[in-house]
């Protein structure tokens, strides 16, 4: 049974990934890029939120809302829920945006613009019998409403699920050094007072 500290861990890994996602999806020569995870011990419904701005302007182009999944295991489709597309659809509506929803497999991350492809191509549902929830299977399982999306509909980004540690010692390696200059910093505040301090 999964811990709120396991929910915790995944939901670290998730934005550790989306990062790294985010830096190659969008173009930063192109267009000024504001990106906002969301709580990882929060309750929201979507992990990022991305604001897309015309180069130099400050004139917003675009808003996405994004969902990430981490999968063990590659598949050359994406399954969806229609409840979990409604709810992300309905967030999404309060602020004009477009809802993507990212696949990160062994084999890289996989990204639907699930608003244009609700657009253009429509979804197919089905009703069929899938754990309550993939965190815990002692729920048991319940009959769901679901669609199938193949990754040709994705943009593919190299970020793997398995760049995963690895990108995790480089984000410690960054905290450990941002640790270590801002208690430099105090330092040499704290020396530079007391210096000035008997100087006075």
């Amino acid at each position: 049974m999964a811990t709120q500290l396991d929910y915790n861990q995944k939901s670290i890994d998730e934005r550790i990934i989306l990062k790294e996602v985010i830096k190659k999806l969008y173009n930063n020569d192109t267009h000024d890029i504001q990106y906002y995870p969301t709580d990882i011990e929060g309750y929201d419904i979507y992990d990022g939120y991305v604001m897309i701005f015309a180069k130099g302007t400050g004139s917003i182009i675009k808003r996405h809302l994004i969902e990430i999944k981490i999968r063990d295991t590659h598949y050359n489709t994406l399954l969806l829920q229609q409840s979990k597309l409604n709810d992300l659809k309905d967030k999404a509506k309060e602020s004009d945006a477009s809802v993507i929803y990212i696949s990160c497999t062994p084999e890289g991350s996989f990204v639907y613009n699930l608003s244009r492809l609700e657009t253009e191509t429509g979804f197919d549902w089905v009703r069929e019998s899938h754990w309550k929830t993939t965190t815990d299977k002692s729920q048991g399982k319940i009959t769901k409403t679901v669609t199938y999306l193949p990754t040709k509909y994705a943009r593919h980004i190299d970020v793997r699920q398995t760049d995963l540690q690895v990108l995790k010692r480089l984000k410690r390696a960054e905290e450990m050094i941002i640790k270590t200059t801002v208690q430099s910093k105090q330092r040499k505040t704290l020396f530079d007072t007391l210096f000035n301090n008997k100087a006075a």
